[in-house]
């Protein structure tokens, strides 16, 4: 299952998405059928790349997308 989030510039900072992404991960992970939660950050989001490595996600590899260009995409295994 794939996860996102974006937040007003005027949160950054706060830690409301650290706060809400695990909650959201620990919701999803009590799902039967979900094993493995996964994410995309733009390259240049370095923010969302700390919350996710804080809440146990891992690099997995990069992709791109037309909106967003170069991704690095992320997985949480349960």
């Amino acid at each position: 299952m794939e996860i996102g989030y974006g937040l007003i510039p005027a949160a950054w900072g706060q830690w409301y998405a650290t706060e809400a992404v695990a909650e959201l991960v620990r919701h999803l992970h009590t799902w039967p059928d979900v094993r493995t939660l996964t994410a995309e950050t733009s390259v240049t989001n370095l923010a969302s790349e700390r919350v996710l490595q804080k809440l146990g996600f891992r690099r997995t590899g990069s992709s791109w997308s037309e909106e967003d260009g170069d991704l690095h995409t992320w997985a949480h295994q349960r």
